[in-house]
């Protein structure tokens, strides 16, 4: 029997390796898509050389269309059925602008197999609202919108506060400060303005003290969270070096983040942010789509993918691992290298 063919779609390397890994190793084909505003060259790509990598294809990012074209009109071609694994926003968003075409020939991630429904989820304002209601504390927030020829900024915001996209795929991690004073404030908003003038999120400032990351699946009111990453180390916001607790040990945490999670209808692989400050741990972000570390959760015995996939194929995975019993250490090698050298 011919084995079932998966496609794996994202920018990043790594995040894009794990993937192929995790669905490799549970006896899945693999066709990858990667997306990168740069050229379409595979030399020197490390995933290209993958065992479990049956095809490697480049769509050219932001340009959402070539990437639905190449599905549509060269990839799902040769096949059935096939599920489409984002391992990024940019991806993520791009399958869920274009579920009414794609889910015919597709299956993948949504929330209640609506167009457009995951996209507008990944407000992190909506997040925190939808978190507060099931009981996780979160930082005091603001929306700064633009308006006419400037961000219009609320009267009662406290310094020192903090500025980022309210919507991920609408910014960029640089348009990420700590403004002090109002001038901060407006001077950075004003930077800002020039590449985007899609909403800010301005939260007030907390002092972290460590940060954390929950890697899941979820499958409507079924919520699976084998462990909590904690980072040790980072780069650029990536965990470098990090510890996997197994999640028994927050039962109060992990109640909480299930209701959360329960909320939102979705089927797909998730990743929530975390901080910890004050001695409080408080939701920072909601992913609908795997996190960086996820492999680490794999490797640890816990395939979450393959969970995805299996119940999208209507496939048992009953006999799947669902929690994690020890702690352990990790580290990601790309970050590493980056963050030393």
């Amino acid at each position: 029997m011919n084995k079932k063919t998966v496609v794996v779609i994202g920018r990043n390397y790594t995040s894009r390796l794990g993937m192929i890994r995790a669905a490799g190793m549970a006896g899945y084909d693999i066709i990858v898509i990667k997306t990168d505003k740069k050229n379409g060259r595979t030399k020197g790509m490390i995933d290209v050389k993958s065992k479990y990598v049956k095809s490697y294809y480049w769509a050219p990012q932001p340009d959402r269309n070539k990437l639905v074209e190449l599905l549509l009109y060269k990839i799902k071609k040769d096949y059935e059925k096939l599920v489409l694994l984002p391992t990024d926003d940019y991806s993520a968003s791009t399958l869920d602008m274009n579920y009414d075409v794609l889910s015919e020939y597709f299956f993948m991630p949504n929330i209640e197999g609506e167009q457009n429904l995951l996209v507008q989820y990944m407000d992190k304002n909506l997040q925190k609202e939808m978190a507060e209601k099931s009981g996780i504390l979160v930082a005091k927030g603001w929306t700064a919108n633009y308006v006419d020829t400037e961000y219009q900024i609320p009267t009662d915001i406290v310094f020192p506060c903090f500025i980022k996209p309210q919507v991920s795929i609408a910014g960029s991690k640089s348009m990420m400060k700590r403004c002090n004073t109002y001038e901060e404030l407006r001077n950075n908003l004003a930077i800002c303005a020039n590449t985007s003038k899609a909403p800010i999120l301005i939260e007030e400032y907390l002092e972290i003290e460590k940060e954390y990351a929950i890697l899941g699946y979820c499958n409507h009111d079924r919520v699976i969270m084998p462990a909590l990453l904690e980072m040790i180390s980072n780069h650029m916001g990536v965990i470098a070096e990090g510890l996997i607790h197994p999640m028994e040990k927050y039962e109060n945490l992990s109640k909480s983040l299930v209701e959360f999670l329960k909320q939102f209808n979705f089927v797909g692989l998730f990743d929530v942010d975390l901080i910890e400050a004050n001695g409080n741990i408080y939701f920072n972000e909601l992913n609908l789509r795997f996190g960086a570390s996820g492999y680490a959760v794999t490797l640890k015995g816990v395939n979450l993918p393959e969970m995805f996939i299996r119940d999208l194929y209507g496939e048992p995975i009953a006999v799947q691992n669902q929690s994690i019993v020890e702690a352990s250490r990790f580290a990601n090698e790309k970050v590493c290298k980056h963050k030393f050298t």
